[in-house]
């Protein structure tokens, strides 16, 4: 008889520590909504190789086979966390026993195997003729909502509490002078307010707005605010969530790269250059697209040209990486 002992698993395959079911919730007070099963993959893997495949305990047949194009992924530091949200009557059954498989289609290989709520054996599927072993905790219909969570670390299980807020998407849309930071959460609760920090570097964080929360929901909602004086290099932004009771926690990190205010005009016998960003060089074309000069390192916002015959030139600043054209007249 084979064994599928998780942590067996783990100490005799290395190959395990980089992907394994990271999470899972299959007991939800009064209700099948809000299960959900997470697995982690590390980078540069493919989701759609994995399955997720459900045993029930009582006569070990397999319910359900979750394929890997169904799993939603977020980026996470190593890999990505994949979840499988049922709906309908695709729910996970509750236990005393059944069990989680996460195989690999592609090396048709079982990767990890669990059950909850006792021991027992699969039949049929890729893992039949495996014992799966009861992990050490159970959800048993708590009250408290909490589900089952796996240190790779340790390689032990163990309850925890549901975030009060839970992330969906944010991004950052760099607009002509400002930015939109624009996020959405899934379900809120207890939760008071959110607080947008911007950083110039990714690292040192300052707050920027509150923005309130809409109260208890488990419906989608979206917010959004607009940084009318976003930094002139770039911008790195994340949503600080602060629970009823002062604890918090960060979303993920976005960034953009905001367009430098650049105005170039001629008096007299100068191109003066006005810019809230640093100016890497100035070139000056003609109308036929050839180099009449070039200025590195720029250190003046006004550039002699009393040498250059009077005609039409074409104004390229390079600031934050980008470059700004202008037409002007040498008279």
């Amino acid at each position: 008889m084979k064994h599928l002992f998780t942590i067996i698993f783990l100490l005799c395959n290395l190959y395990t520590y980089s992907q394994y079911i990271a999470e899972y919730d299959y007991d939800q007070p009064g209700t099948d909504s809000g299960e959900n099963i997470k697995i982690f993959i590390p980078t540069g893997s493919n989701v759609t190789d994995f399955q997720i495949l459900l045993y029930n305990g009582s006569g070990g047949a397999l319910y359900n086979t979750i394929l890997g194009s169904s799993l939603v992924c977020t980026a996470v530091s190593g890999g990505e966390i994949c979840i499988w949200d049922p709906s309908g009557s695709d729910n996970i059954q509750n236990g005393a026993p059944d069990g989680i498989v996460l195989y690999n289609s592609a090396t048709m290989t079982v990767v990890q195997g669990i059950s909850y709520e006792g021991d027992f054996s699969p039949v049929g599927g890729p893992a039949s003729g495996f014992d799966l072993t009861a992990v050490s905790v159970s959800e048993n219909n708590n009250a408290p909502n909490l589900f089952t969570v796996y240190n790779p670390s340790t390689m032990t299980w163990s309850l925890a509490s549901p975030l009060p807020v839970k992330f969906g998407d944010i991004s950052v849309e760099s607009k002509e002078r400002s930015n939109a930071v624009i996020f959405s959460t899934y379900s809120e609760k207890n939760n008071d307010y959110f607080e947008l920090e911007r950083s110039s570097n990714g690292q040192t964080f300052e707050p920027l707005s509150k923005i309130q929360s809409v109260g208890d929901s488990d419906e989608m909602n979206s917010y959004q605010f607009i940084d009318e004086n976003p930094l002139s290099s770039i911008n790195y932004y994340r949503i600080k969530q602060v629970d009823l009771d002062g604890q918090s926690a960060y979303s993920n990190i976005v960034s953009t790269k905001s367009k430098a205010n650049i105005s170039i005009s001629v008096s007299n016998e100068n191109i003066n250059i006005d810019s809230d960003a640093q100016v890497v060089d100035v070139m000056i074309m003609n109308t036929s697209g050839l180099l009449v000069r070039k200025i590195a390192q720029v250190s003046a916002q006004s550039i002699y040209i009393g040498d250059l015959v009077a005609g039409i030139y074409i104004i390229n600043v390079q600031a934050n990486g980008e470059t700004y054209s202008q037409k002007v007249t040498k008279q």
